[in-house]
């Protein structure tokens, strides 16, 4: 195991160090805790009910699943995954799904919280996402193919692909209602589509800050989250989901690659990857 770019949370009265990975402007909020992970990281978890944050992290020559304490920060299980593996997430009940994505091809892996691999499911394209869906037994996968998209809805028990909703050619990253019924549909144009899962159709549209890269959902579904901006320079719109409008910017650590909201707080986890060090950033989310 090679841990890289370990960071270091220093508080002496109002004296706070980073090094690999710091808060874009030095100014802004800090985080409420910092974890050190491995280098490229590419996607993580929330912490689970375990206390688990889980990161996967891809060299792009081998790839592994971490799964760290979010109370000791101390990394208690690692195992291999594929070195396609390119997105990461976990089921209520605790399943984790591992999308895969090569230059055609891509799949969704389950494994258990040790990593004991119980199931694949071969997609269409490329998965570029996972969201766990609010059974506990369903993920929604981001798949890309031949200049289309969809959301691919995959039972993790049953290891059967059971809905497929066709997106935009421009989809960059989606999340879901907490009922499943709805999915909202980042788009390379600054817009979120919002997609009905039952017909498919997409019934409203609007606009969001632009630099979009990736969208991620409150577990309540009151509170959409954008991050956007050059992965130097990034930071986290915070959306009323019910208004569609930007209630305030949150700041992001550089070279953030994803972001994941609590699933019991008003909390942000900001993952942060380069090929040189990789660490998790968890902010306190103020509208």
């Amino acid at each position: 195991m090679i841990i890289a770019g370990v960071v270091g949370l220093i508080v002496v009265g109002l004296i706070v160090s980073f090094s690999g990975g710091g808060t874009s402007n030095p100014n802004e909020q800090l985080p409420l805790s910092t974890w050190s992970a491995p280098a490229s990281v590419l996607s993580g978890t929330a912490a689970t009910s375990s206390g688990q944050v889980f990161v996967l992290a891809n060299s792009g020559s081998a790839a592994n699943v971490q799964a760290i304490n979010a109370s000791s920060g101390k990394v208690e299980n690692i195992f291999a995954v594929s070195n396609a593996a390119r997105s990461l997430a976990i089921s209520a009940t605790g399943t984790l799904a591992v999308g895969s994505a090569t230059t055609n091809t891509g799949a969704v892996s389950f494994l258990s919280r040790l990593g004991v691999h119980h199931g694949v499911v071969a997609m269409p394209g490329p998965v570029l996402q996972l969201i766990p869906e609010v059974d506990g037994r369903s993920f929604l996968a981001l798949v890309s193919a031949k200049k289309t998209a969809s959301a691919v809805v995959v039972n993790s028990v049953t290891d059967k692909v059971t809905n497929v909703v066709p997106l935009s050619n421009l989809s960059l990253s989606l999340a879901v209602s907490p009922d499943g019924s709805t999915i909202y549909d980042l788009l390379s144009n600054n817009v979120v589509q919002m997609v009905s899962t039952v017909s498919a159709k997409s019934f409203t549209n609007f606009a969001v800050p632009a630099g979009g890269r990736a969208i991620a959902l409150s577990a309540d579904g009151s509170t959409l989250f954008e991050l956007k901006g050059a992965p130097s320079d990034d930071n986290v719109a915070v959306i009323n989901a019910s208004t569609q409008t930007v209630t305030s910017v949150m700041p992001a650590p550089a070279n953030c690659v994803a972001i994941a909201p609590s699933l019991t707080q008003p909390q942000l986890y900001d993952f942060v990857g380069t090929p040189r060090y990789g660490n998790v950033q968890l902010f306190a989310v103020h509208s």
